[in-house]
């Protein structure tokens, strides 16, 4: 199981946040049987994505569409079991652990996805 450190996560988010926060393509839009995320103007990796959506789609009940600004915690009415949950499913499906430190840091669903970007991918 891959660690990561607060540290190491402050670095690389130093090094990596211009590319994957500004990179632009085509809007994108991936479906699951309960939640649609759709993304404007960043290039997504669909490995990170798809695993993404999967867990998301574990911790939300009805039909949603979320976009990458989407708040977890004010829009999507996540508590803090909610959060914790979600960090368990992405560890299990990604094979990684998430440092306390670095999920705290996760408001938004690209805030999620950037630090998995940067956790699988290290």
């Amino acid at each position: 199981m891959k660690k990561i450190t607060f540290f190491t996560l402050v670095l690389s988010l130093a090094l990596t946040m211009p590319t994957i926060a500004h990179a632009s393509t085509a809007q994108s839009t991936i479906a699951s049987t309960e939640c649609s995320i759709s993304t404007n103007s960043i290039e997504i990796d669909p490995y990170v994505f798809s695993g993404m959506i999967s867990c998301l789609s574990e911790k939300i009940e009805g039909d949603f569409t979320v976009t990458m600004e989407t708040n977890l915690i004010e829009d999507l009415m996540f508590d803090e079991l909610d959060m914790w949950e979600l960090r368990r499913y992405l560890e299990e499906y990604f094979k990684i652990e998430i440092c306390d430190e670095c999920w705290e840091l996760v408001q938004t669903v690209l805030d999620m996805y950037e630090l998995l970007m940067i956790i699988v991918y290290l």
